[in-house]
């Protein structure tokens, strides 16, 4: 759960002095360690090769093409200029469910991170459709949250789970959307694993780049990258190791789509 804390000092508004001076709590968003990836963005990879030949061999494993790179949310000053009108608001909320801020108030901006649910933080602000509300990092700068995935208030909440953030070591392949690193097991997010051959073949492909994997939490899965910065889950939807979730990203659901067209893996 995020550390509640006074922020008059930082925070200068009248509302929020307000707030205090009536005994209230004010609560900042956690900014979480640079490390952690945002949601959805699969980091860059080398240039493509050309596609492997079907079939469950080593060989069949190979780089996917680079995904197109989101902007940087963190080095924005500002957020891009979206037709949404704000009015004041102060209000302590929970994360319902696993959610994400935003750089503005639209699910098209770029995500800042991940927000798990069971966190708290005080809003400055929502818009007056009733769709968003404006709270502050521990640095002080606006993230953007849907309502629809807060509720009032609940200091009984806690996080879902408590899964380490981030996660590093060498990688054994439980099935093609499980890996376990030491005594953690670890589901990659969007993918629906498989057991049997093409979970051989993604450790020998692990093996084949070091065997050692850096993980990062994003909700309740992780993204999982081999020391080039190759996403193992990426890499594997793109081979026919494995079918995505419902909840995968667009990048996830056309590399399924590119695998299945080539009948690779699993598709053929």
């Amino acid at each position: 759960m995020a550390n509640a804390m006074n922020i008059a000092g930082i925070l200068g508004g009248v509302a929020v002095v307000a707030a205090l001076a009536a005994g209230g709590t004010v609560y900042l968003l956690r900014q979480p360690s640079t490390n952690v990836a945002p949601a959805n963005v699969a980091p860059a990879v080398s240039a493509p090769v050309p596609s492997p030949p079907p079939g469950p061999s080593a060989a069949a494993f190979s780089a996917p093409p680079p995904a197109a790179t989101a902007p940087d949310a963190g080095s924005a000053q500002a957020p891009p200029a979206y037709s949404v009108e704000f009015v004041s608001l102060v209000q302590p909320f929970s994360v319902l469910r696993d959610s994400a801020a935003y750089v503005a108030a639209s699910p098209d901006a770029p995500q800042m991170y991940p927000l798990r649910a069971g966190a708290a933080l005080m809003s400055t602000e929502k818009s007056k459709d009733g769709k968003w509300v404006v709270a502050l990092t521990e640095d002080g700068q606006a993230a953007y949250l849907p309502v629809a995935d807060l509720g009032p208030y609940n200091p009984a909440m806690t996080v879902q789970s408590e899964l380490p953030a981030s996660v590093s070591g060498t990688a054994m392949v439980l099935d093609t959307g499980t890996l376990q690193v030491g005594d953690q097991k670890l589901p990659l997010g969007g993918v629906k694993g498989v057991t049997g051959e093409y979970a051989d073949v993604l450790q020998k492909f692990i093996n084949a780049n070091g065997g050692q994997v850096s993980c990062a939490l994003h909700g309740q899965a992780y993204l999982c990258t081999l020391p080039t910065g190759l996403d193992i889950a990426r890499a594997t939807l793109y081979n026919g190791g494995a079918d995505v979730t419902d909840d995968a990203s667009e990048d996830y659901r056309q590399q399924a789509a590119t695998a299945k067209a080539a009948r690779r893996g699993i598709w053929q």
